[in-house]
């Protein structure tokens, strides 16, 4: 597995978990984070 992929499998895995994705998004729009400089 190339490191880009093991990178996507593991936001993919966080991304699942409950209320990460509504606070994720939540701290885009609100402080304009970028979601996957986030989860690195």
């Amino acid at each position: 597995m190339s490191a880009s992929e093991g990178f996507w499998a593991f936001s993919v895995r966080v991304y699942g978990k409950p209320d990460v994705p509504t606070a994720c998004l939540d701290l885009q729009n609100d402080y304009g984070l970028d979601v996957n400089l986030l989860l690195y």
